[in-house]
């Protein structure tokens, strides 16, 4: 028998998720969504805390961007050579929680018996339509993948994504400007792997 915890919490995610998202042709799995576009996916995660129990469940929504080519570059590991059918956002290109899409800050939202859903579903359909679907939009290519990691993506990361993407799509002169800035930046436990990407996307040696 589902507490009333359960009960709320599946409430929030039918009503404010997978009523929105089947139309827009989201497929559904356990808590997550995903929309395939050809090019790059679309991901949103539902996320139970382990640290709770089923009478007091704390949530928070993962957001991320799939890209076929990324993922054939970084988690391919020849385990299986065709991207996964229904992927995750652990292996997104860009992954970030909704959080950013409210204040900027990492936001969770706690279910027990006396937990106001009513509330809770107003803010979580009102980042979904007005911030993460609009976020979704502006992404929806790879060139508008580029675009985006290019003018908006900021993480630790950001350089080696620019460089696998420039390298994985061709873009030659561009690999060629960011792969100087990419050495400087890494590690030395890094090197090794980065050069060897650079030789692969065929980066003269002199850059090496």
């Amino acid at each position: 028998m589902k507490t009333k915890a359960e009960i709320k919490f599946n409430e929030i995610v039918k009503s404010c998720f997978h009523e929105r998202l089947k139309p827009l042709k989201f497929k559904k799995k356990a808590n997550n969504f995903y929309r395939d576009l050809g090019e790059i996916g679309q991901i949103i995660n539902i996320q139970k805390s382990m640290f709770r129990s089923k009478e007091n469940i704390s949530f928070t929504a993962n957001i991320g961007i799939f890209s076929p080519i990324y993922w054939d570059s970084e988690y391919n590991f020849k385990v299986d050579p065709e991207p996964p059918a229904y992927p995750t956002e652990p292996v997104s290109i860009i992954r970030t929680r909704i959080g950013r899409f409210i204040d900027g800050k990492d936001k969770w939202w706690d279910l027990d018996e006396r937990a106001n859903v009513e509330n809770i579903k107003s803010e979580l359909t009102e980042t979904l339509e007005n911030k993460i679907l609009p976020y979704f939009e502006k992404i929806k290519s790879n060139e508008s993948l580029i675009k985006f990691i290019e003018t908006e993506y900021q993480n630790y990361n950001s350089t080696y994504v620019k460089f696998v993407m420039y390298g994985e799509l061709g873009m030659k002169d561009k690999l060629e400007q960011i792969y100087p800035i990419l050495i400087n930046e890494c590690t030395k436990h890094q090197l090794s792997h980065i050069k060897e990407r650079a030789s692969k996307y065929g980066i003269q040696k002199e850059h090496s």
